[in-house]
């Protein structure tokens, strides 16, 4: 395939350290008129108009990373049924929920640093209350909202509101291969995360690729997040679109190098 790539981004001053590090590595545009006859990896600018960009794109002859509909597979929680045996089981209403703890958000957000107060559920009907003030929260009223069976992950420390800081990793991939991987949480101390480390290697990753050969046949461009149980084994948290998803830990100069790297190879299939 004989195409240039591109990655459209959109910097603010939270991601503004990283678009000056992606522009040094790949080609970087902030507009999308100025797209041209390329391939395109989005960069926190295909939101809230995915379907549109898409299009727009498509008329000046470009092709986008992920096509709406393996957006769609990720962001609506559609890849549930897929892996499910590797996750939190997850109840889609109200309606039969079993009476057991929760964790509750939207399919694609949720409130996570008010934990104690609009995310975990001690039982059914505090759950149930929860989802009812997520459907009046700014940012998950156009999502569905989801019940998780609450099930404990290892936890590090405790931060603010009770938010359990877990043994948990992001791994971002590029057509079933592994980009770049990193601690999910960035308050934890280098010392710490090292101890954990080896585990994840050799064990946390052999599962994330099992997921990685399911959720790669619908969409291309995706992130994993897995953290080790109280009793030792490695679940599925979730997954998302990586055009969306933050570095966490990972150093940018090293995720973009990657990234150029799989966009090479792939170019070259």
């Amino acid at each position: 395939m004989d195409y240039q790539s591109c990655v459209l981004f959109r910097p603010d001053d939270s991601n503004y350290e990283e678009y000056e590090i992606c522009k040094s590595i790949l080609q970087t545009k902030t507009q999308r008129s100025k797209v041209s006859n390329e391939f395109v990896i989005g960069r926190f600018s295909v939101l809230p108009f995915y379907k549109e960009l898409e299009e727009d794109l498509k008329e000046n002859g470009c092709t986008i990373v992920n096509t709406y509909k393996q957006h769609k597979y990720i962001a609506d929680f559609l890849y549930y049924n897929d892996i499910k045996e590797f996750t939190f089981p997850t109840y889609f209403d109200s309606y039969g929920l079993p009476e057991d703890k929760y964790v509750v958000k939207g399919v694609t957000n949720s409130r996570k640093h008010e934990w104690n107060t609009l995310m975990f559920a001690e039982n059914k009907r505090r759950a149930i209350e929860i989802s009812c003030d997520l459907k009046l929260d700014s940012l998950l009223r156009t999502q569905d909202i989801i019940f998780r069976k609450y099930i404990p992950l290892q936890t590090i420390e405790l931060g603010l509101n009770g938010l359990p800081i877990t043994n948990e990793w992001r791994l971002f991939y590029f057509n079933n291969d592994i980009i770049a991987y990193g601690f999910y949480w960035s308050c934890i101390e280098d010392n710490i995360v090292n101890k954990l480390l080896d585990d994840f290697r050799n064990n946390g990753i052999v599962f994330a690729n099992k997921i990685a050969n399911i959720i790669s046949q619908n969409t291309n461009f995706f992130v994993i997040d897995v953290a080790k149980t109280e009793s030792g084994e490695w679940i599925l948290v979730e997954c998302n679109d990586a055009q969306m998803s933050g570095l966490n830990t990972i150093d940018p100069k090293i995720f973009y190098t990657s990234l150029k790297g799989a966009i090479n190879d792939f170019k070259n299939v």
